[in-house]
């Protein structure tokens, strides 16, 4: 066997050792940027401004752009039009603050698939006098989109995000909207076209504190396959959130709650017991109670019955009030017919209890009068015998 080559080992080793000095000399603000051209990697040294868009091929299928301080987004600047080819289009952690309306136009996305705009400041701005795609909605051929810490606070909270999935013309397979100021999620925004066919949802660290009824269920969502609602700030899970639970199919779809400080008292009851037997929720046994930390799944919540009177007999009361209440109903009418057929005898009745009453008075005041007499004339005998004595 020959022995290896000295000046070549050499050579390699050199190139090596300054390939690691190279990238050691680099100051981190200068890291390198990359950009994927099919299956290639190309990195750039990263410059104050994003490359020229003329840089880019037209050809490419998969495009990075990170780190970049962006503000308004305009990609036909960014990355110029007629980009037929591109699926994937990755814009995070840019500083991204708005997006114009020429931005994502179908022309020049006609094939995007993918597009990934987490970690920026967003606020998406929505005619509600206009019934067009706002932007990104405007993309028929988007499956998949990452929108995970994207959107400024008050967009979240003005309660206009249904407004722009209603009027998209894509039809989502996964959506992230995790680590978004959401507080709740409006049903109607799952309600729509273009989250019909949503296979993962993920709505983690967003700060939701309820659920709102009919806004996870089957109906709305009936591929769903993850859902994941982890480490939110859910305090309890009503009975109409577990009835929407329920319409999913456990084989088919698992829930992630892991993380949400449960409140283990009666009006978590229902979702209790309901966790202790489903298997649509994964790892079930990490769910925990609020302060004592014991598990879901070894708590028993044990609560009075109650009866609701609105809810009335005919929805919720025991079958046995029921029964009662017409019994002591019937009673009480027969007693009144029978009242009302002897009220002759009952009033001849209540004349005789009035005389038998008059007289028993008459003759006690009688015989208190004669009593009185009887002793005023003791006292007066009594007296006269005492003066003859004197």
């Amino acid at each position: 066997m020959a022995s290896p080559d000295p000046v070549a080992t050499f050579n390699v080793f050199l190139c090596i050792i300054c390939c690691i000095l190279a990238v050691a000399s680099v100051d981190p603000q200068w890291a390198p940027a990359c950009v994927s051209y099919n299956c290639t990697i190309v990195c750039d040294t990263r410059q104050l401004a994003p490359p020229s868009p003329s840089r880019i091929r037209r050809d490419v299928r998969e495009l990075s752009y990170t780190g970049y301080n962006l503000g308004v987004l305009d990609t036909v600047e960014l990355v110029g039009g007629n980009l037929s080819d591109v699926v994937k289009l990755n814009l995070s952690g840019n500083g991204i603050t708005g997006i114009t309306n020429t931005s994502f136009s179908r022309q020049d996305f006609p094939g995007l698939k993918t597009l990934i705009l987490e970690n920026n400041n967003i606020d998406l701005a929505i005619d509600m006098n206009s019934t067009e795609p706002t932007v990104i909605g405007g993309l028929p051929t988007l499956l998949d989109l990452n929108l995970k810490n994207a959107l400024k606070a008050t967009f979240c909270k003005a309660g206009n995000f249904s407004i722009f999935f209603k009027r998209a013309t894509f039809r989502l397979r996964r959506l992230v909207l995790s680590s978004n100021d959401f507080v709740l999620i409006n049903p109607d925004l799952l309600a729509s076209r273009s989250t019909r066919d949503l296979e993962r949802l993920e709505v983690s660290h967003a700060g939701l504190i309820v659920i709102l009824d009919g806004t996870f269920t089957r109906t709305n969502l009936p591929n769903l396959q993850l859902l994941d609602l982890s480490f939110n700030d859910l305090a309890t899970i009503t009975e109409q959130n577990v009835a929407d639970f329920k319409t999913f199919n456990a084989s088919a779809t698992k829930m992630n709650l892991t993380g949400n400080p449960f409140k283990c008292i009666c009006s978590l009851h229902p979702f209790v017991e309901w966790v202790k037997q489903t298997r649509l929720v994964a790892d079930r046994t990490s769910l925990l109670c609020q302060g004592t930390g014991a598990r879901l799944v070894d708590t028993l919540i044990e609560c009075a019955p109650t009866f609701r009177p609105e809810e009335g007999a005919g929805r919720g009361m025991p079958s046995q009030y029921v029964t009662i209440t017409i019994t002591f109903a019937v009673i009480g009418v027969l007693a009144l017919v029978i009242l009302f057929m002897r009220r002759n005898d009952i009033w001849q009745f209540c004349l005789r209890v009035r005389q038998a009453t008059k007289e028993a008075f008459n003759s006690h005041q009688t015989h208190y009068s004669y009593s009185g007499i009887q002793h005023t004339r003791r006292e007066t005998t009594d007296s006269g015998v005492a003066s003859v004595d004197l």
